[in-house]
């Protein structure tokens, strides 16, 4: 995990809050934590050990000097020299041999306050400004907030020192810095709920909830705010998606892991000893952010605050669609962007590719009006003007002949507002068809962080699957994951692709005209909607890792799982689930070695049906799906259900396939064992010799299938106390993997 580095804003807010400001907005598009102190209610003694310990932490220091000196720490002992906050900033950064990158201000700088003071005070900051000039470092002068901007670009900070102190992150998107419009208000309220009214963010559990329609912003707020006040947190920025009870628990587990927490129980393959071990970690460091995502169903919002009453420190952010929540929460509504913040992000986030006009400035307020102030629906149109180098008149035109087409399909009743689906049918109309069809597969998949590993192979009409999502990226349509290992697509733009691709053709409030334009423009077929089906299965199936023990394996699981989840969800009960009994399988055995009976237990119960109506009853396959379920029972002990199934497979493949075939030997093995367990050794014993013969005969005396068959007999022989006659198996099984291993070199 990248080391991001951390620079300290040294400035007085009076004069120069706008400033500071802009360095932080700055410092983040550059991936850099600005970090800032800017409530100092402390003595002279103890702010200072304050200040030298943050500071010491920080790679680097930017001085700001104007004109003004700013105030003083009270209580300052006699023998110390009159400094203000900022000037003591900067004396201790000299002292800790911090780098400093200084900025005075000139005679004309633009600043909006000029705040009064003695001729004392002037005096006082007149010969600070003449230390840092004789000081022999190298300084910039500034009279504009663009000035200090574009040199705080040009500097080359240094990198993360190893003697700092370890921040954990995994937030899955950079600080937009400055194209952050319109939620200041929004972020002090946050900070202000969860460090109770002031102070630092030790010591105690603050449940912060965000909620508000899709689009708008929700989990884009929260991760800025970790961004944004990450100095409030020195330990851990962590985020965990809430999209389902299941996911939720696995991807808190996954904090446990290396590249994130990196806790002793990392290997360990139940889940329930490495989610132990992420909540003792929670409860033993103070200084941590942890924002969980998307909780958006009430069954996830009761999983959430059982959780949370849990954990005794650090602060949480949720961010869901609902507004019900219990007392244990502060809720804060998030509204769509104001009309001038979303124009603002418009003119922003297009100037340097649009075509401008003498009218951009109307247009730009007009066109944030019509998308409605939508985070999701402003950033794709930005990305749309920027890639066909339009001016915002001319979106508008193209959006608006969207608008009426898309009311053709669209149903109000869905859970997101119009705009975003206009704007998502004008940006899909340029996709090159490579593009489309990567964005019809990855519709079934979970929005949660996509390997970009996956995209290997994947069939995209000739062009490689990352310059599909190259393409897909640059429409904003998907989204890079810091680090640009993974990926993201944003949910709604995977509803609104898949509500496109559904079979179903929905009633239209404007008749026939509209119902003839959907159908003859805009109806997408059945078997597009099958073939993107298919290949998000096949890509799936492809990347299936082991659901055996092994650490870089369960890893892929961890990232996969979801995906899983979410596919097998959209192909119930449709004609391809038939194909997806592989998945459900393995995804049952994976939860099955993590002890996650229960998931596992109504997978491997649903391959078991789709298997008995597909195939019938007595085919071979049925029986591999009853022995899995029936291992699955024995593992939990319900021995009476589990020998059952055994019996019912064992007959099926001895109908189907005779007395002598492998698999016949195989289901008698598993019956043996379990009737091992249940303490009937002659009946075991009696299935052991059998499945034993079978294999020397089909395999040959020396096939490794053997030597386990010899292992599983001698065990029992074992327990039998025929201690001879174990031995003798023991050993000749020895001699078989000996000789297949120097076979095998």
């Amino acid at each position: 995990m990248a080391e991001h580095s951390e620079v300290f804003i040294s400035a007085t807010t009076r004069d120069l809050a706008s400033y500071r400001r802009e360095i932080k907005d700055t410092l983040l598009s550059l991936q850099i934590f600005p970090i800032e102190e800017i409530s100092f209610t402390r003595a002279y003694g103890p702010l200072k050990e304050m200040l030298r310990a943050l500071i010491g932490r920080c790679d680097a220091v930017i001085h700001l000097a104007g004109f003004y000196y700013g105030t003083e720490p009270p209580q300052r002992p006699s023998r110390e020299p009159r400094r203000s906050y900022t000037q003591i900033e900067y004396d201790i950064a000299r002292e800790l041999g911090r780098p400093i990158y200084l900025f005075l201000a000139t005679e004309e700088f633009d600043n909006t306050e000029t705040p009064t003071q003695t001729d004392e005070e002037k005096n006082l900051q007149f010969a600070h400004r003449q230390a840092i000039q004789t000081c022999g470092d190298l300084y910039y002068w500034f009279a504009s907030t663009e000035q200090v901007a574009n040199r705080v670009k040009e500097l080359r900070f240094p990198a993360r020192g190893t003697a700092a102190p370890r921040r954990v992150i995994n937030l899955p998107y950079n600080s937009l810095g400055p194209l952050f419009k319109g939620r200041d208000s929004t972020l002090v309220e946050l900070r202000q709920r969860l460090m109770g009214g002031g102070g630092r963010a030790v010591g105690l559990t603050a449940c912060q909830a965000i909620y508000g329609l899709g689009g708008v912003g929700k989990t884009r707020l929260a991760v800025e705010y970790a961004w944004r006040y990450a100095n409030d947190y020195e330990n851990a920025l962590l985020f965990v998606s809430a999209r389902s009870l299941a996911d939720f628990q696995s991807n808190l587990a996954v904090l446990c892991n290396a590249e994130i927490l990196n806790l002793p129980e990392r290997d360990k393959p139940e889940e329930k000893e490495r989610l132990a071990a992420v909540f003792l970690w929670l409860n033993e460091h103070s200084g941590w952010l942890l924002i969980l995502d998307n909780a958006d169903t009430p069954e996830i919002v009761t999983e959430v605050e059982k959780t949370l009453s849990k954990l005794q420190r650090g602060d949480v952010i949720v961010t869901s669609r609902l507004a019900n929540w219990s007392l244990a929460f502060q809720p804060v509504e998030l509204d769509v962007l104001a009309e001038k913040d979303a124009a603002a992000f418009l003119l922003e986030r297009t100037v340097q590719k649009r075509q401008k006009t003498n009218t951009d400035t109307g247009d730009a307020a007009v066109l944030a009006r019509e998308l409605g102030g939508l985070a999701l629906a402003l950033e794709q149109a930005g990305a749309y003007i920027v890639k066909n180098r339009l001016s915002f008149s001319e979106y508008r035109q193209r959006w608006g002949a969207t608008r009426e087409i898309v009311l053709g399909w669209y149903d109000p009743r869905l859970n997101y507002p119009s705009g975003v689906a206009t704007t998502w049918q004008a940006s899909v109309d340029q996709l090159a068809k490579p593009e489309r069809k990567l964005l019809n597969i990855l519709a079934w998949f979970a929005p949660e962080p996509i390997p970009v590993s996956l995209l290997e192979g994947v069939p995209a009409d000739g062009t490689d699957g990352r310059d599909a999502l190259s393409g897909l990226v640059s429409w904003s349509l998907a989204r890079w994951n810091a680090g640009r290992n993974a990926f993201t697509i944003h949910r709604l733009v995977q509803e609104i692709t898949r509500q496109r691709l559904s079979d179903s053709e929905k009633e239209s409030a404007k008749g026939l005209i509209r119902r003839l334009l959907n159908f003859l423009r805009l109806r997408v077929s059945d078997n597009e909607k099958n073939s993107s089906l298919e290949l998000a299965l096949q890509i799936l199936n492809v990347k299936l890792p082991s659901p055996d023990w092994d650490q870089a394996g369960w890893q892929l699981w961890e990232q996969l799982a979801p995906h899983y989840r979410t596919l097998l969800g959209h192909l119930r009960n449709h004609p391809l689930e038939a194909k997806a009994t592989r998945v459900m399988n393995d995804l049952a055995s994976w939860l099955e070695n993590r002890a996650e009976y229960d998931e596992a237990e109504l997978l491997y119960r649903q391959a078991l049906a789709i298997l008995e109506k597909a195939l019938g009853p007595e085919h071979p396959n049925v029986a591999t799906s009853l022995n899995n379920l029936a291992e699955l029972y024995r593992a939990q002990g319900r021995y009476t259900r589990a020998e059952l199934l055994l019996r019912r497979a064992f007959a099926i493949l001895e109908r189907a396939l005779g007395f002598e075939h492998p698999l016949v030997a195989t289901s008698l093995n598993n019956l043996a064992t379990l009737l091992q367990t249940t303490n009937r050794l002659s009946d075991a014993e009696a299935l052991f010799r059998r499945a034993l013969a079978i294999r020397e005969k089909a395999l040959g005396p020396e096939h490794p299938k053997v030597a386990t068959c010899l292992e599983n007999y001698a065990g029992l022989l074992l327990k039998m106390d025929r201690l001879e006659e174990a031995g003798q198996l023991e050993a000749r099984a020895m001699a078989i993997r000996a000789k297949n291993a120097a076979t095998d070199s």
